[in-house]
């Protein structure tokens, strides 16, 4: 099984603000032996899918997820869950907000 980071960094599908916040999470994981099967963005949130995904494991994965809810995803600064046009949800912080005219 395989959780090393760079290689699951090339797999996630979310923005370069939650690298840092990914490779603890992978860090967390490692006793685990756990197998990354997709990391991506949802619902404005980061959302890791893995095997096997135990109780205990799934209770680490919530945490990141909610801390994610903290976290701009395009550049890593805090941030806050907002509704974009289009209905969209993103986690971005005011700046990256205004620079890429989102809202």
């Amino acid at each position: 099984m395989n959780n090393n980071c760079e290689e699951n960094l090339i797999m996630g599908e979310f923005g370069g603000g939650w690298n840092n916040l990914y490779k603890k999470l992978l860090t967390e994981l490692t006793p685990y032996n756990v197998e990354i099967l997709q990391a991506k963005e949802k619902y404005g949130t980061l959302r890791i899918y893995c095997d096997p995904c135990t109780e205990e494991i799934q209770t680490i994965l919530d945490k990141y997820e909610d801390i994610s809810k903290t976290v701009c995803e395009m550049c890593g600064k805090s941030g806050g869950l907002r509704k974009l046009r289009g209905n969209w949800m993103k986690t971005i912080c005011d700046s990256c907000c205004d620079k890429y005219s989102l809202i």
